[in-house]
């Protein structure tokens, strides 16, 4: 091989591996959409901000797609599993969240009441779940319902519901969280 050969070939290898990097370096330069967790995790959403379809709130992380998503219906039948999360719930509160569950979900047709709230963004920047929500009263008390959809390892969705104590001042529904999203950013 010529001299003039190894030098296009070494050229042409220092491009393919220094792309990404200076790529890498330039988003982290010019992002603004971004949250840094401060242990090396960044969270980068201008790809979905420039699309004109999502808004991001880098406070919290949340993907907000500026048109709600209807609920996957067809999904979560295919699927035929919802699996319970109590997180943060424990003991009587804990119960009283799964009894609520179990009453919601025992009616015909309950994810029909179910709106978009927002999305999530993984360690990698990527999309990987979306949150709907109701209110609904049980036992005379107000409970807020999510249900979670994401990816899961086999190619299809998994659903995951939780309940908690209503509280309005902390309920963040669609609209809410566009305006958190349109305030938490530099511009």
């Amino acid at each position: 091989m010529t001299s003039s050969r190894k030098i296009k070939v070494l050229a042409a290898l220092a491009v393919l591996i220094l792309a990404p990097v200076a790529y890498f370096g330039y988003q982290k330069m010019t992002s603004i959409y971004k949250t840094d967790f401060g242990n090396g995790t960044v969270i980068y959403a201008d790809k979905y901000v420039q699309s004109g379809q999502w808004a991001y709130d880098c406070k919290t992380t949340r993907l907000v797609s500026r048109e709600p998503i209807p609920f996957p219906m067809a999904a979560l039948e295919a699927k035929g599993k919802l699996d319970i999360s109590t997180s943060g719930l424990f003991g009587a509160d804990a119960d009283a969240a799964k009894a609520v569950i179990r009453a919601i979900t025992a009616k015909d047709n309950w994810y029909g009441a179910l709106a978009y709230l927002y999305s999530s963004l993984n360690e990698y920047s990527d999309l990987n779940g979306h949150y709907f929500g109701m209110v609904t009263g049980y036992a005379g008390a107000t409970w807020a319902i999510t249900v979670r959809q994401n990816d899961d390892f086999e190619g299809g969705s998994k659903f995951t519901i939780s309940a908690k104590p209503h509280n309005p001042a902390d309920y963040i529904d669609h609209k809410i969280a566009l305006t958190l999203a349109a305030d938490s950013c530099r511009a």
